[in-house]
């Protein structure tokens, strides 16, 4: 949710929530981390942030119109949104809950489509290593990026990427110091 911090008049921090069916009110800070507070009253509709509207209305979007410029990379390579998100705001809500601070969604299985199996709330670091454009590499029997394995043996992605165009194996990579000069 799009939350701000108010006070009321006996000093209780609430927070302003905008409801599925439009209304804004403030809420119990304790009744909305328990998740006491669901809805302004509305038939029962949970309140689901602006932030987790918007990531369900671009996940349709790129998978769902031709014409959005995402498409060839998710609907084009017959990514969708299942039909439970897709025809249901509140059935996405309830199974993924509101966008965490930070965090995007992000498909587990990036060749799978946008279900709940298939998704979850990612970090920035966790999404870079899930592209398909990642080179992938077998490392102690480990399957990870490039980028990882860089990490894991103390050197820049680029120096290893130079070594791996230059046809170096993972192994003589990983065994052969860098050579400073002086």
């Amino acid at each position: 949710m799009e939350w701000k911090v108010l006070d009321d008049k006996y000093s209780k921090t609430h927070y302003l929530c905008e409801c599925v069916c439009g209304k804004v009110k403030p809420v119990n800070k304790s009744n909305v981390i328990s998740k006491k507070s669901h809805s302004c009253g509305c038939n029962g509709l949970y309140m689901v942030s602006k932030k987790t509207k918007r990531t369900l209305t671009l996940m349709v979007y790129r998978c769902h119109t031709e014409t959005s410029p995402d498409f060839p990379n998710y609907g084009g390579r017959g990514i969708v949104v299942c039909d439970r998100w897709k025809n249901s705001i509140i059935n996405f809500y309830e199974d993924m809950g509101n966008v965490p601070d930070g965090c995007t969604i992000d498909r587990i299985n990036n060749d799978g489509d946008y279900e709940p199996s298939n998704c979850r709330w990612a970090i920035n670091d966790i999404q870079v290593n899930n592209r398909r454009s990642n080179h992938r590499v077998l490392y102690n029997n480990e399957d990870i990026t490039m980028t990882q394995f860089a990490k894991k043996i103390g050197m820049l992605p680029s120096t290893v990427r130079e070594r791996i165009q230059r046809g170096w194996s993972i192994e003589k990579i990983a065994s052969t110091p860098i050579i400073k000069k002086e």
